[in-house]
């Protein structure tokens, strides 16, 4: 059993994509074996994994579409109404990519960063890319970049857990997560390996966009879905956001988090309120059902943390947005 490494030692300079035409000659051939045509406003095409290995994701197989329906609508109000020409999107915890094709479709001049661990889903999400064109090799189409490391709160390697009965539900275990003690007790072999781990400040300062005097692209959405590692994903992106290029922030925060990383979970809201950030209402997704007005800001990280603890669902949806007034709950999703 592989022991978890914490360490910042192992800084890597450089970040590279995955190389999609490669992975899909050497594992499939170019043969997609489950393929699917959504049935959105914006169609695009995305590769499944099979209904006994992702029975979750298998629904989309069947009804032409993903189960977060209603944060799919907002998704695509806020690309559509977003001003200029050229738009980014980071979508961390990528899976086998929907939101990061649902992006694309949504509008061309797009880039998107999608961070994907997991060689399994990382194959799916090349498949969809080559069945839509994304691969940024044609003017004015979509651009969807593939990264395969996990985001943390430092640059190293970390301990990854495959989930046998879901290959989106992988998790990171580090020395700071709570969950160390018990580890190597617990995992089988074959589902642990050691991934590599960078952080978006990382990514962002390796990119030039954190220099003085850069030209950093504006970043309509960035959506954090780690499997209890949110907060280690904030804390890592402090200087990206204080930059307030990132418009709006979606994240999961789950009931596991609160209980085994109470004081990370605080911590990492708490950057969130700093930079400026808004919690807006999201209707039926699980959160808060109105914006939260400025009278109760200063309160906003013990609200969060008081209002997961009642809950009785696993984990709460939570939009963060610099533009809150510009979407109030009602222009986008409707009286529901």
């Amino acid at each position: 059993m592989p022991t978890m490494i914490s360490s910042s030692n192992h800084l890597q300079r450089e970040y590279r994509t995955v190389d999609c035409p490669a992975l899909l000659r050497d594992t499939t051939n170019g043969t997609i074996l489950h393929k699917r045509e959504t049935t959105g406003e914006h169609p695009f095409w995305i590769s499944l994994h099979s209904k006994e290995f992702d029975p979750g994701r298998w629904m989309i197989m069947e009804r032409g579409q993903y189960y977060e329906f209603i944060l799919e609508e907002i998704w695509e109000h806020l690309l559509s109404k977003a001003n200029g020409d050229k738009l980014h999107v980071m979508d961390v915890g990528a899976n086998i990519g929907y939101y990061s094709l649902l992006s694309a479709s949504a509008r061309s001049a797009i880039t998107v960063d999608a961070f994907e661990p997991n060689p399994h889903n990382q194959r799916r999400l090349c498949e969809s890319i080559h069945l839509n064109g994304w691969d940024g090799t044609e003017t004015g189409n979509a651009s969807i970049n593939v990264f395969a490391y996990g985001l943390s709160n430092q640059t190293s390697q970390a301990m990854f857990v495959e989930n046998r009965v879901n290959p989106g539900a992988g998790q990171f275990r580090t020395v700071d997560d709570g969950k160390a003690s018990d580890a190597n007790a617990k995992l089988d072999d074959a589902l642990v390996s050691m991934l590599p781990v960078i952080t978006l400040d990382d990514f962002a300062q390796n990119r030039g966009w954190l220099d003085a005097g850069s030209m950093m692209p504006r970043i309509e959405i960035l959506k954090i879905d780690v499997e209890d590692h949110e907060a280690q994903v904030l804390l890592g992106a402090r200087r990206l956001l204080q930059t307030q290029q990132v418009r709006n922030v979606f994240m999961e925060l789950s009931q596991e988090s609160r209980i085994h990383n109470l004081h990370l979970v605080k911590e990492a809201l708490q950057i969130l309120v700093d930079a400026g950030y808004r919690l807006v209402g999201e209707g039926k997704v699980r959160g808060p059902k109105n914006d939260v007005t400025w009278k109760e800001y200063r309160t906003t990280v013990p609200w969060i943390m008081a209002h997961l603890k009642r809950q009785k669902m696993p984990y709460l949806n939570l939009w963060w947005s610099l533009d809150h007034e510009e979407h109030r709950p009602s222009a986008i999703i409707g009286a529901r």
